[in-house]
């Protein structure tokens, strides 16, 4: 980073401690959030975006090599008039990016010469079009589309110490996700109810029973080795008001080539309970970056929109893996994406063109934004390998 944005940096950090300081204690009269003579202009000639963090999200794309790898593997259109497969999936990423959560929204960056500055396009896929293009998948296109990820995934592996290695965690749940072209109410979470009520109203209560584990060799029919499927059996009893009802039986299962010498049967089972990660991916998918939204009327569309909308979970995480742990990265990596949104994405700023550089100059700063000056700095000094 320039000690030019480094001193700006640091006034821009004292301003805020000062007035954030504790000795501050004023005795005006009028309330403290009571702003006069607010009125509007239009800027001229300068630009600006509410979205700086993109630019950084952006060069990982590039660093990374995703666009490039989908335009290889995934063959929609016999000519490009004007838009490329990458086109496609990358406007539709940065849409859900930006906090889009719709088709519909991309009108409104659509609309915006600066985005469109910021991203470096004349032009970017109408909405109608955007859903167009997830119905000309099928199901070979979509794992195409898959195998482009994880080519360019392998080049932020390349970039991460021999101990990452050591273990690979799958975590893998299922979830029902209806098809609606609009947005559905969420439920609200229900409180808790004390056992007496829950009898008295009728209310299903499951309760634990006991549980049985088992072990066994499994090799599935591509692989080359013998993998151990630990099973766990649930028996939940289940009692609506004051009659029982049927047991449940519910089946968990583990697959791992991790040796029972050092991770036993039962330690399978705990340690999966101990992080208990796919309910948090799940609902990162859901209520994050909406790609269970489902907005078209096919399977294999929804399918692809699905795959392409957790793209913008993957940058994060691939921005957190790649950029130096001295910007404090790694906390990008299991960050909550509304947070990485607002704090990250969500950076103001003024979108200039200066020569070949296109310049992305903050017009206001926060405790990442070191992260952006410098990220992007890195990024363009460290070829992927």
């Amino acid at each position: 980073m320039k000690k030019k944005h480094s001193a700006i940096l640091l006034k821009r950090e004292e301003e805020v401690a000062r007035r954030l300081s504790p000795s501050w204690n004023g005795q005006d009269p009028k309330p403290v959030l009571s702003p006069d003579g607010i009125s509007y202009e239009v800027s001229e000639k300068i630009g600006a975006v509410s979205y700086g963090g993109l630019g950084l999200l952006h060069q990982v794309v590039k660093w990374s090599g995703l666009g490039e790898a989908i335009d290889r593997a995934v063959k929609l259109f016999k000519r490009h008039q004007p838009y490329h497969e990458s086109d496609h999936v990358l406007n539709l990423i940065y849409n859900v990016a930006t906090g889009g959560t719709r088709y519909q929204d991309i009108e409104l960056r659509r609309q915006s010469v600066s985005f469109l500055e910021a991203v470096g396009a004349q032009k970017i896929p109408a909405p109608s079009t955007a859903g167009d293009f997830v119905q000309r998948f099928d199901a070979s296109d979509v794992v195409d589309l898959m195998e482009a990820v994880n080519e360019s995934r392998r080049k932020v592996w390349a970039q991460q110490p021999r101990s990452f290695f050591e273990r690979a965690e799958i975590d893998v749940d299922g979830t029902i996700a209806p098809t609606r072209g609009e947005g559905k109410k969420r439920r609200q979470r229900r409180a808790k109810v004390k056992p007496e009520i829950v009898k008295t109203r009728g209310f299903k209560k499951l309760t634990l029973e006991r549980e049985e584990i088992a072990e066994m060799d499994y090799h599935p029919s591509k692989a080359q080795g013998t993998y151990r499927l630990v099973v766990l059996r649930k028996t939940i009893l289940v009692e609506k008001g004051q009659r029982r009802i049927l047991p449940q039986t519910r089946y968990h299962f583990y697959v791992t080539n991790i040796p029972a010498a050092q991770l036993g049967t039962a330690a399978v089972v705990r340690e999966n309970n101990r992080r208990c990660n796919q309910e948090n991916v799940i609902e990162q998918l859901k209520n994050g970056v909406e790609a269970l939204r489902m907005p078209s009327a096919t399977l294999v569309a929804n399918w692809a929109y699905l795959v392409i909308a957790a793209q913008a979970w993957n940058l994060k995480a691939w921005m957190g893996l790649v950029l130096p742990a001295r910007l404090q990265a790694r906390q990008l990596v299991k960050m909550e994406y509304r947070r990485f949104l607002r704090e990250i994405i969500e950076m103001p700023c003024q979108i200039l063109r200066t020569g070949r550089r296109l310049v992305y100059r903050l017009l206001d700063v926060n405790s990442w934004s070191r992260l952006l000056l410098e990220g992007s700095a890195w990024l363009k000094r460290r070829p992927a390998t």
